[in-house]
């Protein structure tokens, strides 16, 4: 070989080896059928399925960027090659993917989805494409490298009848959760799944086997240790055996969020006397995170007697920080009121005493007193003295009255009932 041929061959060898050692990336898609755990190795997917019929498949992309810069890349999925995002509406639980690969790094986007065709209008025979594409840079209009599946669904009426789970409330109490359902006849089978929509991997799982033979027509199972905050989704699968094939159909879906905290405690409550027949008691606005205050419960405790409950109110959204609540009583006993907050879901949390508060009959403490004696002293028609957490001055007025008189005293109670010694520190706000 002439030494042009060698230094040719040397020019070849050495572009292939700089462009294989500066090969900036490459991306891969691999898809797995969840319920079968089967890997799924090809470009293109069929699914053929009945109405209410339940697949669910994983994609997985993997990212390998070689290079010194980072690259941005993505799992989504199009009805079309040349379409933006638009995910079918048989299609549950697909959620658009994007990161940035760092340079020298590998990235894996997992994406799980569920193929649940409700109503057979929604399609009879279709198909969408699942790309995985990675960047090389981070500005649109640098190239691409893209790996695809492009996936068939054709689907066919539904054949049996369903399973229906009863409604759930918007939120269940606690950790726990109790469904039922009402069953189907003639299947050799029926179970119920829950998942959490934080994390949908378990919704191959089958928490609990109930058969048909069961007796009654309405079926139940308790799911454990779930976490506060947390949706789950549940739904049973009824197998029909048809001529010895096995055909899976299933209920719709239901939704319930656990709460598993009740609300703030209720403080600063206290009680007013109105009149004498009348009690007003007021307290704090309590909060709860998830769920929010849907009411609030009154006990009262007359004496040494046991706490019983009195009255429960909605709870209101509107301006201030305080609510309020009243009775009439003709009790002439000692007693407490306690407040406490119950949420959405149920969970009821605490609530301080009130003021000890004592009806004896006397008059309205409501009713304007003279102008005074001459002694200075007070008339007993406005004796109340009032002691809580915190102190209150109040007066509920009717719109007869002319002017109100407010007086309060540091030193000692015994102003209310005498004149005031000397030293001792008044406030009065004078009619």
């Amino acid at each position: 070989m002439n030494p042009s041929g060698i230094k040719r061959w040397i020019f070849v060898l050495s572009f292939l080896f700089i462009s294989f050692r500066n090969m900036p990336a490459q991306v891969n898609l691999t898809v797995k059928d969840v319920i079968s755990d089967r890997q799924i190795n090809q470009e293109r997917l069929y699914i053929t399925l009945m109405e209410n019929e339940l697949f669910s498949y994983e994609f997985s992309a993997t990212f390998t960027n070689a290079s010194a810069q980072p690259y941005s890349a993505q799992l989504t999925i199009k009805s079309d090659i040349r379409d933006h995002v638009v995910i079918p509406a048989y299609i549950e639980g697909w959620q658009e993917k994007s990161e940035t690969v760092p340079a020298g790094s590998v990235l894996v986007l997992k994406n799980e989805i569920l193929i649940r065709p409700i109503h057979i209008e929604s399609v009879v025979e279709d198909s969408f494409y699942v790309e995985a594409w990675l960047r090389y840079g981070m500005s649109p209009q640098d190239p691409l490298d893209i790996a695809r599946v492009k996936v068939f669904v054709t689907v066919y009426p539904l054949q049996y009848d369903l399973p229906v789970v009863l409604r759930e409330p918007e939120f269940t109490p606690g950790t726990s959760n109790r469904v039922r359902w009402i069953r189907v006849g003639g299947t050799s089978l029926q179970e119920v799944y829950y998942f959490d929509r934080e994390n949908p991997t378990n919704r191959k799982k089958a928490i609990q086997r109930l058969y048909a033979q069961a007796a009654g027509d309405t079926l139940e199972t308790v799911f454990q240790e779930l976490k506060h905050g947390h949706t789950y989704g549940y739904f049973v699968k009824a197998v029909f055996n048809t001529n010895g094939q096995l055909n899976p159909v299933y209920s719709d879906f239901i939704y319930s969020t656990q709460d598993a905290y009740p609300p703030s405690e209720v403080i600063q409550t206290q009680a007013l006397i109105k009149n004498y027949n009348s009690v007003a008691v007021t307290w704090k606005k309590s909060a709860d995170d998830l769920s929010g205050v849907d009411r609030y419960r009154i006990y009262k405790t007359a004496g040494t007697s046991a706490e019983t409950l009195v009255d429960s109110v909605f709870a209101s959204s509107g301006l201030g920080d305080f609510l309020s609540w009243q009775e009439h009583t003709d009790s002439l006993a000692i007693f407490h009121y306690r407040v406490t907050a119950v949420d959405k879901a149920g969970n009821e949390g605490g609530g301080v005493l009130s003021n000890e508060l004592t009806m004896d009959g006397a008059e309205d403490a409501n009713t304007a007193p003279d102008q005074g004696k001459a002694d200075g002293s007070v008339p007993q028609s406005a004796v109340r003295n009032i002691r809580g957490l915190v102190d209150t001055l109040r007066v509920l007025l009717n719109g007869k009255e002319t002017s109100v008189r407010f007086q309060a005293v540091r030193d000692s109670v015994h102003y209310f009932n005498s004149a005031p010694l000397d030293g001792m520190r008044v406030f009065d706000t004078d009619w």
